[in-house]
């Protein structure tokens, strides 16, 4: 959390804050961490096995509970399942994102009442999961293969809860996800699994692998992780972006920024064909459709991706969640430590303040949160409105010069700049 004073008394909360809860040394966060460090969200584990503290029940905005070789009813062997029981049940009353792996299914099906007994088979390596017809077109799974292939590590399964959604099955189990209240998801295989915690099983449950139907020996666990583990790793990200707030960036209090996601093409498509909005950039000459979904929307994806985080946001009133506008803060010349400031609204939106408000935040994130040096922005020296929103955040004039992206009589542009030393010293004073 970052207190704006100086310049405001907003309080700016950068990312999503991530509670994990690991059972086991050996069986990590993998691909799951990697997936909230790129989306900029705070991700903190506890060792339950070393004997850490529970974090509190609304210290996180997602609770993630990883698997493990224990059962949902070992409490005398591990006296901490207990506490843990209490401390989901209490995430998923409180309105928290829940997301529980194997074990972890385990016990949010065991908190919402499902039974979990030993499952027909022991189900073990690489085997395909089929959707639901349901999970296919609405919720997490939504436009994903009606076929993947998971990797697999679990003797005992769920059932499923009063009120959830089965979202898949395998041949060698009948209950391999579920979704309760759109915003608690349970799943049976390891979309997270890397190449360190596949050997940390191999190594940690080798006896696991006594021969059976579904299940494989380690050379063929080995073999098959190479073609399937970074396929598997996007079908995670995709079901996790598709997971309430997943890609909240930063909220304030009349605005929360969110990553671009494949679907914001009409979005920007609707911005960019008001005349009003574009005057400034070509003219207010109506937008190519074409060109933005198929060139620019991608860009700014792989744009994201490149820099963990960083880049376009779309722009929704925190309340309606309706469409304002975007904002960027993007490298500057690829340079991480300078970055840059941007922002479209809506003309609805002009007047009230919403762009200095995110304009700030940003800022603020970038010099505190990021590690930024300096923070630059540009406006067209006829565009008075950008020029006093740059002011407003402390950032000075620099230089003018002739913008050559944009077509029009006037080129003549402005670049502003602020630096990480002359922000510290706005914020004390």
């Amino acid at each position: 959390m970052v207190r704006l004073t100086g310049r405001s008394a907003a309080v700016v909360k950068l990312g999503l804050s991530i509670a994990c809860l690991q059972h086991v040394p050996f069986e990590g966060p993998g691909a799951i961490a990697r997936w909230a460090r790129r989306r900029r969200h705070r991700f903190a584990v506890t060792a339950l096995y070393a004997g850490e503290a529970l974090p509190q029940s609304g210290a996180f905005d997602w609770l993630i509970v990883l698997g493990g070789p224990m059962g949902v009813q070992d409490e005398a062997s591990h006296p901490w399942l207990a506490a843990e029981k209490h401390l989901v049940r209490d995430a998923i009353r409180a309105g928290r994102v829940v997301v529980g792996v194997c074990l972890g299914a385990q016990l949010v099906a065991d908190t919402l009442g499902a039974p979990v007994v030993r499952n027909l088979h022991r189900e073990i390596g690489w085997f395909p999961v089929t959707l639901t017809r349901e999970a296919a077109t609405t919720g997490p799974f939504a436009g994903l293969p009606e076929r993947l292939t998971a990797f697999h590590w679990h003797v005992d399964t769920f059932g499923l809860p009063a009120g959830a959604r089965r979202l898949a099955a395998s041949a060698g189990c009948s209950e391999q996800a579920f979704l309760f209240d759109r915003r608690v998801l349970g799943l049976q295989f390891h979309l997270e699994s890397t190449t360190d915690t596949i050997e940390g099983l191999l190594d940690n449950c080798g006896a696991d692998l006594a021969p059976g139907r579904f299940v494989q020996d380690a050379a063929t666990i080995r073999e098959l992780a190479e073609a399937h583990l970074a396929p598997m790793h996007r079908l995670l990200d995709r079901t996790l972006d598709a997971l309430p707030d997943a890609g909240r960036f930063l909220v304030t209090p009349r605005l929360r920024l969110r990553h671009l996601r494949p679907d914001d093409a009409e979005r920007l498509i609707e911005l960019d064909s008001d005349a009003l909005v574009t005057r400034w950039i070509d003219g207010g000459r109506p937008p190519d459709p074409v060109r933005i979904r198929s060139e620019v929307l991608p860009r700014l994806l792989a744009l994201s991706e490149a820099t963990e985080g960083l880049g376009f946001y779309i722009a929704e009133d925190p309340a309606s969640g309706s469409f304002l506008g975007w904002f960027h803060l993007r490298p500057w010349q690829d340079d991480p430590q300078v970055l840059e400031l941007g922002w479209r609204l809506r003309a609805d939106c002009w007047g009230r303040g919403l762009a200095t408000e995110g304009a700030r935040a940003l800022v603020t994130a970038a010099f505190a949160e990021l590690g930024a040096q300096q923070v630059v922005a540009r406006t067209m020296a006829g565009n008075h409105a950008s020029r006093r929103v740059m002011e407003k955040c402390g950032l000075e004039f620099a230089h003018e010069y002739e913008e050559t992206r944009f077509p029009g009589p006037d080129r003549r542009a402005l670049f502003y700049s602020l630096g990480a030393a002359a922000f510290e010293a706005a914020v004390v004073a």
